[in-house]
Order: C-alpha cells, then structure tokens, then sequence
C-alpha cells in the first residue's frame, strides 16, 4: 500500500502590489492568483515495475489436438499477482490465477476443426497496479498437418556471474518425428549434454 499522497497549493505574485501586500490576499491578488498542484508521488509507486512473465512462444497445432502453454508471473516485491488472458474460443486460463510473488500457471488449447486459421492471444500479470503482458500467436493447420517440434525451457533462471548453471530442455515432436538438437546454441559460454 501506498502512502497518502500530498498536495500543495503556491501562490504566484504578479505584480509590485501583489509582493508589497504582506497583509494576505486582497482583491488584485485574487485577479491574478495562480495555483499550481504538485503531486508527491512515493518513489516506490514512481518507479514500481510489473512482475516478470515468462516467455511464450508462438504455438502452432493441427486442429482435434490439445496443447498446454505454461505461464509463470514472478513479483521481486512479493505482492500479490494475478494473471488474465485475452484468449481464442478454444483456449482457457487455468487456475491458480491469483498468487502472492509467484503464479505457476498454464493456458488449454483444443481448436476443433471449424476453427482453423491464426489467433492472437495475450497473457497479463498484475501486482501493485503495474502490468506486464506476453503477446503470442498461435496457428491452427487442419487435422492431419504437419507440426514444428515443441521446445520447452525453465523461463526465468537467476546467475551469477562466474558461477554454473544447469537446466533441462526438453523436445518433442507432435507428430512422433525424430528430432536433432545441434551440439552448440548460441552462446561460446555453454554447453549441451544430451540425454
């Protein structure tokens, strides 16, 4: 919670009479009064961020397949967090939506045949009144298209310069195609132990 916030009234002189006058206001004074407001914002709500949402990436399905998206919101300032969605027909938010610092989450897609075509979809996460949202799309092939392979990958990770760090990606091909994973990705400063 925030505190009260404070507001202060400032009189402008406009004139030789209006700085000579010592005794308050008289009527030229009340002619060329100026009253300006300052707002004393806390510096904590000035500078307030939304919480971290993990990434999400565009989805691609054939149409009488399911698939779940995971979400996670993270608040650094521990308040509570409450996730919604601007979703297609065929998707839904699952709960839990409501956390304090944390929300584990995912979202439900099952498009039926009759909605195929692309979508635009939107995940929001709220705590201490500033958002932060992740927009992605998602591509609905009829039954029976070939689909890309789904990568999953922890979505905020922590690190410390200098130290280690270990996480599991997974792959998986919807439609049981095998699937090659190179030996290096991106970065000189890691690696990639198969399983």
């Amino acid at each position: 919670m925030t505190s009260p916030r404070t507001w202060a009234v400032l009189r402008s002189a406009n004139s030789a009479r209006d700085r000579a006058d010592s005794g308050g206001l008289h009527e030229g004074a009340l002619r060329n009064l100026t009253v300006a407001l300052l707002l004393l914002v806390p510096f904590s709500t000035a500078h307030a961020q939304g919480p971290s949402l993990s990434p999400i990436a565009n989805v691609t399905m054939n149409a009488g397949s399911t698939l779940n998206v995971n979400v996670i919101a993270v608040d650094t300032e521990n308040r509570p967090v409450t996730v919604t969605a601007a979703l297609p027909p065929f998707a839904t938010l699952n709960a839990p939506t409501l956390g304090t610092g944390t929300v584990v989450t995912s979202v439900s897609l099952a498009p039926s045949d009759a909605q195929v075509g692309d979508y635009s979809a939107a995940v929001t996460a709220t705590a201490g009144g500033v958002s932060s949202v992740r927009v992605f799309e998602i591509t609905v092939n009829s039954a029976g298209s070939d689909q890309a392979p789904l990568v999953t990958a922890p979505p905020l990770k922590e690190v410390t310069a200098g130290v280690a760090v270990g996480f599991a990606v997974t792959a998986s091909d919807p439609d049981g195609n095998a699937i090659t994973i190179p030996e290096r990705i991106g970065s000189s400063h890691g690696s990639i132990v198969h399983a």
